[in-house]
């Protein structure tokens, strides 16, 4: 099985610019706190090599930032769950965070689904090296992604 790479500082910080512009910033996490989506990526051999969970924070602040929905909206979606358009924007910005995985060395992976963290069995297994990260949104606020790699 190929092994892929945790997100580098610079790296995922040109993701969080192209999704909440001149406001956001990533620093490495202690603990990633409780987490509530997974995405979950596949290698072209269909196997599940690479998963980024994300706490309702994290969620709501990149699924709303994405669209420009107001700042208020992610604020009501830490306590309400995430709308449908926020979380098809979480989706996207999923995607694009598959790229932080993958070097000149590595073979290529693709997102192959977002779900509740209670419907990824894998987010409870150790074979992942892990690394957790806080996020500054900025207008969007703070949250938690945690990468997790073969």
């Amino acid at each position: 099985m190929p092994t892929f790479k945790l997100p580098t500082e610079d790296a995922l910080a040109k993701i969080l610019e192209m999704v909440a512009p001149n406001s956001s910033a990533a620093s490495t996490a202690a603990d990633a706190g409780s987490l509530v989506y997974a995405a979950e990526f596949e290698d072209d051999e269909g196997q599940l090599v690479s998963l980024c969970l994300a706490d309702i924070a994290a969620a709501a602040g990149l699924g709303c930032a994405l669209s420009m929905i107001p700042p208020g909206g992610a604020e009501d979606m830490r306590s309400e769950g995430l709308s449908e358009i926020a979380e098809a924007n979480l989706y996207e910005v999923m995607n694009m965070l598959s790229t932080v995985y993958m070097t000149e060395s590595t073979p290529h992976l693709k997102l192959t689904k977002l779900v509740k963290i209670e419907d990824c069995p894998a987010a409870n297994e150790d074979r992942f090296e892990v690394g957790d990260w806080s996020l500054d949104l900025g207008a969007y606020g703070t949250g938690t992604l945690s990468f997790r790699t073969v």
